[in-house]
C-alpha cells in the first residue's frame, strides 16, 4: 500500500508542522498524518540501515577474498618452468574465482546476511572468513597439489590461509570491541538491579571475549559478534 503523503517524506516534521498549520483541517487530522509520516521516515530509515549493513557486511567478506586473488595473479603472473607450482596456482586461482562469483551472486538479493547464508550451509566458524565457504573436499584437492611442489629451501604459497587485511582487520577489531564494550555494560547495568547467575554468566564471557578481542593478532579474522568466541 502506497504511503498516503509522499509529498511530506522528503520535509521534516517541524516542515511538516507548519505546512499543515495553514490547511484547514481539523486538529486531530492534522496530528495523525504527522504521526502517519513519523511513522514512514522510521520504516525507511529501517530499511536503509538494514541495506547499508547488507551491503557492507558482503563487501567485508569479499574484500580479503578479492585481495588473495590479487596476490595468487601475481604469483600467476610471473610463472616459470615448475609445473607442479603452476598447476598449484592455477588451481588455487580458479577456486577462489568461482567462490568469488558464488558470493557476489549471494549478495545481490538485497536482504539476506552472509550470517545466515552460513548458518543455513552449517559452515564452520559461522563463515566469517571466506575459506569457510570452501568445501573441505575442495580445499584438501588444493592442498595436495600445494604439497606436491619440491620446496628446495623456498617458501611455498600457503592457500586457504585465514587471514584478511591490516586495515579491515583494524576496522573489525575496532567495531566489535565498541560493540563489545557497550553490551558489557548493559549486562552489568542489569545485574546491578536484578542479579542472576544466568546474567553473571554472560558477563563472565563478554570479559573473557574481550580479552581475546584485544589478543588477537595482525591479519586475524575476528568473529562478527563476541559470541563467536564460543562456537
Amino acid at each position: 500500500m502506497a504511503f498516503a503523503y509522499p509529498k511530506y517524506i522528503k520535509l521534516t516534521l517541524n516542515q511538516v508542522m507548519t505546512d499543515l498549520s495553514t490547511q484547514d483541517l481539523p486538529s486531530h487530522i492534522k496530528q495523525e498524518i504527522i504521526e502517519s509520516v513519523r511513522n514512514e521516515k522510521q520504516r525507511l530509515r529501517s530499511i536503509n540501515a538494514q541495506k547499508n549493513q547488507h551491503t557492507r557486511l558482503w563487501a567485508e567478506l569479499r574484500q580479503p577474498l578479492e585481495y588473495e586473488m590479487r596476490l595468487v595473479r601475481r604469483m600467476v603472473a610471473y610463472k616459470n618452468g615448475e609445473t607442479l607450482r603452476n598447476d598449484a596456482l592455477d588451481g588455487y586461482l580458479l577456486v577462489l574465482g568461482k567462490l568469488h562469483e558464488r558470493l557476489h551472486k549471494l549478495s545481490q538479493d538485497g536482504a539476506t546476511m552472509p550470517s545466515e547464508v552460513a548458518k543455513d550451509k552449517q559452515y564452520p566458524n559461522n563463515g566469517v572468513h571466506w575459506s569457510d565457504w570452501v568445501k573441505r573436499e575442495v580445499k584438501d584437492a588444493v592442498l595436495e597439489l600445494f604439497d606436491a611442489i619440491p620446496k628446495q629451501g623456498q617458501k611455498v604459497k600457503v592457500p586457504f590461509e585465514r587471514k584478511i587485511p591490516k586495515a579491515l582487520h583494524a576496522q573489525l577489531k575496532s567495531r566489535l570491541r565498541q560493540r563489545t564494550e557497550k553490551e558489557l555494560v548493559n549486562e552489568q547495568r542489569k545485574q546491578t538491579v536484578d542479579y542472576t547467575e544466568g546474567r553473571a554468566s554472560t558477563i563472565t564471557k563478554i570479559t573473557q571475549a574481550l580479552a581475546w578481542v584485544d589478543a588477537s593478532a595482525e591479519g586475524e579474522a575476528p568473529p562478527t559478534t563476541w559470541h563467536g568466541f564460543f562456537k
